[in-house]
């Protein structure tokens, strides 16, 4: 193959790409969270069919994922995937992944109803 067939071959392969949706899933881990517990979802999580990034981080609890349209887990199914180990989701989002700088979730200001007082 020629240089020339080289970068056609690229530009068709990296046109491809870029059109598949990637989504972008944020969330927020309460409960006690351990390296053990993300390492072991996070190893679970990552072999599933569409996941192409899985981050859990037991320091700030956020939880990040970046999935293609083939992750059929949809929301109800990861909290019973993170409550099998103990753990509850507040703050799921799914958003499609743009190319904005990524911002952690607040636990302190996440998915706990605010007291009226």
């Amino acid at each position: 193959m020629s240089a020339r067939s080289y970068i056609l071959l690229f530009l068709l392969v990296s046109a491809s790409v870029a059109r598949a949706q990637v989504d972008q899933i944020q969330a927020v881990v309460s409960g006690p969270v351990t390296g053990q517990v993300t390492r072991t979802l996070t190893d679970h999580l990552s072999v599933r069919p569409g996941v192409l990034l899985c981050r859990i981080d037991p320091v700030s609890r956020n939880v990040l994922l970046h999935v293609d349209p083939s992750f059929h887990l949809n929301e109800e199914a990861l909290r019973k995937l993170f409550l099998i180990h103990g753990l509850h989701l507040r703050c799921f989002i799914r958003t499609p992944r743009t190319n904005t700088p990524f911002h952690l979730l607040d636990p302190r200001a996440c998915g706990e109803p605010r007291p009226i007082r």
